[in-house]
């Protein structure tokens, strides 16, 4: 796989891991293929480079979410969409699933909304205070009489007549659409902008502000602690410059010549 079809190292583990389960299932089946099995168990994986997580900047954020044009009804709509699966780090079905029984911004303390994820689980997360000041302009527009059905979509577009929840290829081909136009303003912005981008993106602002990992976990919806760690429990270079200079300012005076790519992909291969 690795030498003769040229896949990538991670690709190779998973389909040796689909291998590895189906001769141990054979085995339990046929005992003369224990040592079939006990031979294909003892291969060893591919050692995979480590690549830093791929997140977008504050100003490229910042650049994408202002992007729709506010002028017509459905650009509203698409920035409130933004805006929404930014703030709550939604994955792309997520958010398109989200009805208006899911919202609780009025009379409530801490305004937040319930997202239904993987295993049909749900959570609650919190929503920004600039957030739910643009939801409820939103609704003023697109559902002037929320109590009427509080299991109308949140986002919709108009079909057949009726309003119908969005699909993720169409979350998805709009958000790249909005990137492409942003970029050409702000170049920092990724050539391939995902609705999974943006969740790591949120995750990771949060993360680099001190926000725990445990909570980031919560907010992100993902059962176990190591799921989360595997993708944020790392420092950044900045992370790790701002904590040189809180320790040696006078050894920090200089620009770090680690802060280009070539030298950063160095460090992030380092075992």
């Amino acid at each position: 796989m690795h030498e003769e079809k040229h896949l990538a190292d991670k690709t190779c583990n998973l389909r040796l891991t689909a291998i590895k389960s189906f001769m141990e299932y054979c085995a339990d089946e046929d005992i003369t293929l224990v040592a079939v099995y006990n031979d294909v168990r003892s291969v060893r994986g591919m050692k995979e480079q480590k690549k830093p997580i791929a997140y977008m900047t504050n100003e490229a954020v910042g650049a994408l979410l202002n992007t729709p044009k506010t002028d017509t009804k459905k650009g509203r709509r698409n920035r409130m969409m933004l805006i929404m699966l930014y703030d709550t780090a939604a994955r792309a079905q997520e958010l398109i699933d989200v009805t208006l029984r899911d919202l609780h911004i009025i009379n409530v303390k801490t305004p937040f909304v319930t997202l239904t994820g993987k295993g049909n689980k749900s959570r609650n997360v919190p929503l920004m205070e600039k957030t739910v000041a643009h939801i409820k302009r939103y609704l003023q527009e697109f559902h002037p009489h929320p109590t009427t059905n509080g299991e109308k979509p949140l986002f919709y577009s108009i079909r057949d007549g009726k309003p119908r929840a969005l699909s993720t290829d169409s979350l998805n081909l709009l958000l790249g659409q909005y990137a492409n136009q942003a970029r050409l303003a702000c170049p920092e912005i990724p050539h391939h902008v995902h609705c999974h981008l943006i969740r790591k993106t949120r995750a990771m602002t949060l993360y680099r502000q001190g926000m725990p990992l445990t909570v980031i976990m919560n907010l992100l919806g993902h059962e176990n602690l190591s799921t989360t760690s595997n993708f944020y429990a790392f420092a950044t270079t900045e992370m790790i410059h701002e904590a040189m200079k809180k320790t040696s300012p006078e050894a920090v005076v200089e620009s770090p010549i680690w802060k280009t790519e070539d030298v950063k992909k160095l460090i992030y291969s380092l075992d």
